[in-house]
């Protein structure tokens, strides 16, 4: 992790990561949404960029072929065409943008929950919130719902008004 700061309307966010071609900085908490200029300094100069700052901006992490980054829940191995998930199994998948959280045994748990949807059916959240132990990375634990048809589905997430981008879940 980088220890210098990336200015945000006066707010420093933190950096997770850069390279020539990419900076993956942490947004801090309590800005209020709108509009917020960004700036960069480096070595080359200044460049100012205008951020939409949001509540919440759900989106799901995916591997090769759009696969979504998810794992079985009680194996913690990733959800391949040769490892499916099954009707009624427990996945987690991981995602960033599901907003502000609260503190609960341990867990900082998203303050809204976001509704998964799984082959089309909502799936039944028993999680969503920071994956423990990761800045940046959100996890949301989910069932497969009954009646999802075997093969590699879409899944989707919505958080109030916003939705995430589709992924695809192999199921048997």
């Amino acid at each position: 992790v980088q220890t210098c700061a990336l200015p945000i309307w006066g707010a420093s966010a933190r950096l997770l990561y850069v390279s020539p071609e990419q900076i993956n900085a942490l947004v801090p908490s309590g800005l209020t949404p709108g509009l917020r200029s960004l700036v960069l300094t480096t070595s080359q100069g200044k460049h100012s960029i205008n951020l939409m700052i949001e509540q919440t901006v759900p989106a799901l992490f995916a591997l090769a072929n759009n696969a979504a980054a998810a794992e079985h829940a009680t194996t913690g191995q990733v959800i391949t065409a040769s490892n499916s998930a099954t009707v009624g199994e427990y996945v987690s998948l991981f995602a960033t943008g599901l907003g502000p959280t609260f503190s609960s045994n341990g867990l900082n748990v998203a303050t809204t929950t976001p509704t998964v949807y799984v082959g089309g059916r909502v799936a039944n959240v028993s999680f969503a919130g920071r994956a423990p132990g990761f800045i940046g990375l959100d996890q949301i634990n989910v069932q497969i719902p009954a009646g999802v048809q075997a093969g590699t589905v879409p899944v989707v997430l919505t958080i109030g008004n916003r939705v995430s981008n589709t992924v695809l879940l192999a199921v048997r």
